[in-house]
């Protein structure tokens, strides 16, 4: 019983974190067609910490060996790091300040960049894990 509990309540958030993102998509597309920029930044930042969220919550049972035991850093925590450094930059702060992106230029849609914020948050939730092989 308190296990379908648990669960219940990773739902339950899971929930909460993708009404959150709904919620926030159309202001911050708003903000976009008005030309403030720096609304529509902050709108995706909030945007990108939903979905990171939401990928930590997927890898919830990491988080929950975190709790329980002593932190363990594999190898994947530099590359979820650098990952959290590009998604959390927006797109035209990359071109101004680093032209076009060339191979990386799918980086510029919106979608892809939530996916790789939750791909993240999934990464970063298996960093603290012993090593690479643990399930």
């Amino acid at each position: 019983m308190r296990k379908i509990a648990f669960f219940v309540l990773l739902t339950f958030i899971g929930v909460i974190i993708l009404y959150l993102m709904s919620s926030l998509r159309n202001p911050m597309y708003q903000q976009l067609q008005m030309f403030d920029y720096q609304a529509f930044n902050v709108y995706h930042t909030y945007f990108v910490l939903c979905a990171l969220s939401f990928g930590i919550l997927l890898g919830w049972r990491n988080i929950a060996s975190l709790i329980k035991e002593s932190p363990k850093i594999n190898v994947l925590l530099i590359p979820s790091v650098l990952m959290l450094v590009f998604i959390f930059i927006p797109y035209a702060y990359w071109t101004t300040h680093f032209g076009d992106l060339g191979v990386f230029s799918f980086a510029s849609s919106h979608d892809a960049r939530i996916a790789l914020a939750i791909f993240t948050g999934i990464l970063l939730s298996r960093s603290f894990r012993k090593s690479l092989d643990d399930n």
